[in-house]
């Protein structure tokens, strides 16, 4: 056991065996703990293997405080070199859900540290520095806090995705009878059932990481009343992008394309709502009678065609949400319908924090196009029929 005056220390673990150097660090801020030491089971000799451990001060990490002051937070932005993101609840059961990815074949690796407590007490989780690829981690505080140090070269996201998911249980699972949270992945492509209880609304949360597009073509509902679907791209405030009900799913076919962002499906009581959903689909998309359909964006490119099968159509006047409109540079967007160009008709009306354009595209068209290199974030709207009398507006 070992005793120490309570500052930040860096421990410098050094294992040597045979031809094998392991070197790990460990960073704590406790007044007193304890290291068991093994001897290896496979050497005649003990000689051959000593352990090294020096300890050290050293300066706090850099830090950033999370209040759990809504049921979900989430944070995906870039971690400099040693610095510390704190999630903390004052109530209710928190739990920690992370995954970080190097995505390039030479980079020196960083190394995640995870703490169930808000000053380096409690080492939960440490990452391996070597032949990182993927690392997971999943936990539920006994302490409504969770702390995860990062010691590495900073990074951006062509070398490094994921994200650090947090969340109240009570509250954010309130009214459902099964999972309400779908973190989605480049190896899945599945069915999802959000369901409501008897007691009130249940809240389906989508969340999308940068590196993961979703296609949702189909929505299989079973209830009364609206399913309102939001989305967000600052992950904080929900907005409303489209209200469903059994009338609409029987009579329009659904195409969401969604990239990064936070979605949710508010769902009334007693009700279920199936999703299928397909990961990193490709930019054509069909339809062969009607289709309501959404595409959102992060700053991602996105190149998306919109073609009536084998059928012209009449297309509704196409919304545009337009994410932190006062900087966004909207002329990025092209937009074409069977070639020819189209542009804003209308002013910016401000619906905070989005700016609404509306787009209105020439009837007896085939085919829509999308475009855009990225920089902007924007939902976009639009509906669809072969030709006929009743569009959706």
């Amino acid at each position: 056991m070992l005793n120490l005056i309570q500052h930040r220390l860096l421990l410098l673990i050094i294992l040597i065996l045979p031809s094998i150097i392991v070197k790990e660090k460990i960073f704590l801020r406790q007044s007193e703990f304890c290291i068991n030491f093994a001897s290896p089971l496979t050497l005649n000799s003990p000689q051959y293997a000593y352990w090294n451990l020096t300890l050290a001060l050293t300066a706090a990490p850099s830090s950033r405080i999370i209040s759990m002051n809504t049921s979900i937070k989430i944070v995906d932005e870039y971690f400099g070199n040693y610095s510390t993101i704190t999630f903390k609840a004052d109530n209710g059961t928190l739990e920690f859900i992370s995954n970080f990815n190097f995505t390039c074949n030479f980079c020196s690796y960083g190394i995640f540290y995870i703490y169930d407590s808000d000053n380096l007490n409690n080492l939960l989780y440490m990452s391996e520095a070597s032949n990182l690829i993927s690392t997971s981690y999943q936990h539920i505080s006994l302490n409504r806090a969770i702390t995860v140090l990062y010691v590495g070269n900073e990074y951006n996201d062509k070398t490094l995705t994921g994200y650090a998911v947090a969340r109240v249980l009570e509250d954010n699972t309130k009214n459902c009878n099964l999972s309400n949270l779908l973190i989605l992945s480049n190896n899945l492509s599945s069915l999802e059932v959000f369901r409501s209880n008897v007691d009130g609304n249940c809240i389906g949360y989508l969340y999308v990481p940068s590196d993961v597009t979703i296609d949702i073509p189909l929505f299989i509902y079973k209830g009364s009343g609206n399913v309102t679907f939001s989305g967000s791209h600052d992950y904080e405030s929900q907005f409303p992008l489209i209200s469903l009900n059994n009338d609409m799913l029987n009579n329009y076919a659904y195409e969401f394309i969604l990239n990064k962002g936070l979605y949710t499906l508010d769902i009334p009581p007693n009700s279920t709502i199936a999703l299928n959903y397909i990961i990193n689909p490709g930019s054509f998309h069909t339809f062969d009678d009607k289709t309501y359909g959404i595409i959102s964006s992060n700053g991602e490119p996105v190149h998306a065609d919109i073609i009536c099968q084998g059928c012209i159509a009449n297309w509704a006047p196409v919304q545009i949400y337009d994410f932190n409109w006062l900087t966004n540079d909207i002329s990025s967007l092209e937009f074409d319908c069977d070639g020819s160009a189209s542009s804003f008709n209308g002013n910016k009306s401000l619906i905070s924090p989005y700016a609404n354009m509306t787009i209105t595209f020439p009837n007896n068209c085939t085919k829509l196009r999308l475009n855009t290199d990225g920089g902007v974030k924007f939902f976009f709207i639009y509906s669809a029929c072969k030709i006929c009398n009743s569009l959706k507006n």
